[in-house]
């Protein structure tokens, strides 16, 4: 891979990949485990698993067996870890020797087993020097164990805790394992909870872990230790939501096959901001239950936004790879499932999209993605590479089209180590290619509409972002005449205003929400902006900085009309967001409102800057606008194949349509 900070190509590190889920719950632990296993060192960060991660566990084992010797689970896994050292052949002996030499009075436990061996080695009748050892070891151990049950009773859980951390070395062997710094963070905490619980009013070894086993029962975990993992060569896990913003060379998206969440869709009442709310029809009679129409219809509104959701997510993955992207997922049958994917993929060819029933029936980010994957080379921009694992050594290619490009997308279903260690292998050329770098390798791979346009930082609905210096100096002057009083605003009762931006927004959201229907005239639209209020879609102050006469204008206005008329023709988007491709770059944006006539488009822009009254304001405002509206034209235009004939900026400062 090329590293851009030393300028040279050099061999992938495992620092260079990431691995990306879903969700981290129930899968990251399994894959970190997995590569571990594998001698790939491993980390992920989650906020939870806390009591699961080895170097507590540890601890709690040890606080487990000083409270009580007897707990075998605990006991074992104390002697097989850094206090005890032993390894399973080891406590498998102490075991069988234990029964051969433990007093019969005695309950037949490991604790006991270990008492009777660890005796032997000052018996005569022991000369096994391999049982010797063994009889060493185990009394070092029992040693140990002792000093801290005495320590016990005199000692808070805090002391207790620092002393097997700190002073038994424990500490600095975690900070020599993988992720060393993280793991020692995560002892920290252990020593902060113990101090914490120290303070209250419960004390004693035995309540703290209670206490602890409670926090595991209800599922209530510590979060984890921070620690600075940059420097560290380990593979990364996380979810794709914390992957935001971030790049990685070697990107592998795992679990592609997990089914996406319509849990929503089922419950068994359902809330929608525009369809209201839907329940099952129960006829106490028949004892039955049936779905009504309605709940059929949110249901399925729930499954597409759900599906829309995911389809952003896959998105914020797929573009975290700046070299290699890898995709694995599991099918049940792989052939069966292959075809099925390579008929989308001929009528995606065909067609352009999918149908309307498949669009449907996506469950999960390989229904996604797979279609496009298996469509023909020439119709793609890009080269994929489809892999099936069978279970098998031996790689099976779907793809026959040829070998995969220096800057192909591998798709695989199947496990990830196996990739991990091939990605990390890649043996040295003797001459490298010299780097040419792409001329917008430096340039950012989403902008939105206001950066292209590289206007001012202020928000476009902050109404004196441009405001004309005299307009400016002449407001200042009107603010100071009017507040010019000692009068503060408690005893006065002047109310709380919104800021400029605030205000804009509100105009925003109340033209998002009006009600066309309602609003025929000025009573109408205070009607119709006390239902915002009424419902939630708007808050007090936000209602009273809207003038209601501001609204009412624009409803009469000749663009407020044929705005009404499209809503009653159902071709009206309002604050419609976008993505769209423009000479390489992806540009994002909200449009106020479109609406389709007669076959063609008129966008429409609304603005409560303060500008100057008559031509000279709204000249400024199409100087300010009119780059804005040309792209929102261009996004249009290409997402829907349809011509934009009119651009339209409506200022609420002017009260009239500006076109653009």
């Amino acid at each position: 891979m090329y590293d851009s900070d030393e300028n040279i190509y050099r061999p992938a590190e495992y620092r260079d990949i990431v691995i990306l889920t879903r969700s981290v719950t129930g899968w990251a632990d399994t894959f970190a485990d997995a590569l571990m296993d594998r001698g790939i060192l491993a980390y992920t960060d989650s906020s939870t698993g806390y009591f699961s991660v080895r170097e507590i566990q540890v601890i709690l084992s040890m606080l487990t067996i000083v409270d009580n010797p007897v707990q075998e689970i605990s006991l074992a896994a104390a002697m097989m870890s850094y206090f005890g050292g032993f390894t399973a052949a080891e406590l498998g002996m102490v075991r069988k020797l234990g029964r051969e030499h433990a007093d019969k009075n005695t309950h037949n436990n490991l604790y006991e087993h270990l008492k009777a061996v660890a005796v032997l080695g000052g018996a005569d009748k022991i000369q096994e020097t391999d049982v010797k050892q063994l009889s060493g070891k185990c009394a070092l151990f029992l040693a140990k164990l002792t000093e801290y049950r005495d320590k016990s009773s005199v000692e808070s859980q805090y002391d207790l805790c620092w002393e097997m951390i700190y002073d038994s070395g424990y500490y600095d062997y975690v900070g020599t394992m993988p992720a060393g710094a993280q793991r020692q963070a995560n002892l920290n905490v252990l020593l902060e909870r113990a101090a914490g619980y120290g303070k209250s009013s419960y004390s004693g070894l035995f309540n703290f872990l209670r206490y602890i086993e409670r926090l595991k029962k209800f599922d209530e975990d510590f979060a984890e230790g921070a620690a600075s993992l940059d420097n560290e060569n380990l593979v990364r896990i996380m979810s794709i939501h914390k992957s935001k913003g971030l790049e990685f060379p070697i990107v592998i998206l795992a679990g592609a096959h997990k089914s996406i969440n319509f849990m929503d869709a089922t419950a068994p009442v359902l809330v929608d901001q525009n369809l209201g709310i839907a329940v099952d029809y129960v006829d106490l009679e028949r004892r039955t239950k049936t779905p009504t129409i309605i709940k059929g219809a949110m249901a399925r509104r729930i499954v597409r936004e759900s599906i829309a959701e995911e389809e952003r997510l896959l998105y914020v993955a797929m573009t975290r790879a700046r070299e290699k992207l890898i995709i694995t997922g599991v099918v049940k049958d792989a052939d069966k499932t292959i075809d099925k994917y390579r008929r989308r993929a001929e009528q995606l060819a065909a067609d352009g999209m999918l149908s309307f029933a498949d669009s449907e029936n996506i469950k999960n980010y390989l229904d996604m993605i797979m279609p496009v994957c298996l469509m023909d080379s020439d119709k793609l921009k890009g080269s994929f590479k489809v892999m099936v694992d069978a279970g098998e050594d031996s790689w099976a290619d779907v793809d026959e089209s040829g070998e995969m490009a220096g800057e192909a997308n591998a798709v695989r279903i199947g496990g990830l180590a196996d990739e991990i260690m091939e990605a990390v292998s890649y043996p040295l050329l003797e001459e490298l290619p010299e780097y040419v770098p792409d001329d917008n390798a430096a340039g950012r791979m989403k902008l939105t509409v206001s950066q292209l346009k590289s206007m001012q930082a202020d928000d476009d609905s902050e109404e004196n972002a441009y405001m004309d210096e005299s307009v400016k100096s002449a407001l200042k002057k009107e603010e100071c005449d009017e507040t010019n009083s000692i009068i503060p605003k408690f005893i006065s009762g002047e109310e709380v205003q919104l800021a400029a931006n605030e205000r804009g927004s509100a105009y925003h959201r109340v033209m998002e929400c009006l009600d066309y229907s309602v609003s025929v005239n000025l009573d109408g639209v205070k009607a119709d902006i006390n239902r915002m209020l009424e419902t939630g879609k708007m808050n007090e102050l936000q209602v009273k900085s809207v003038n209601p006469w501001d609204i009412y204008t624009f409803v009469q206005s000749d663009t407020g009309r044929r705005v009404a008329n499209a809503v009653n023709c159902g071709s009206v988007r309002r604050e419609q967001p976008f993505v769209f491709e423009y000479e390489g770059q992806l540009i994002q944006g909200i449009i106020d409102l479109c609406f389709e006539e007669d076959g063609e488009l008129v966008i429409v822009d609304y603005k409560t800057d303060r500008v100057m009254k008559g031509k000279a304001g709204e000249k400024e405002l199409v100087k300010r606008y009119a780059i804005q509206l040309d792209y929102y034209a261009k996004a249009l235009e290409q997402l829907t194949g349809k011509t934009v004939k009119e651009k339209i900026v409506y200022s609420f400062a002017l009260g009239k349509e500006i076109m653009c």
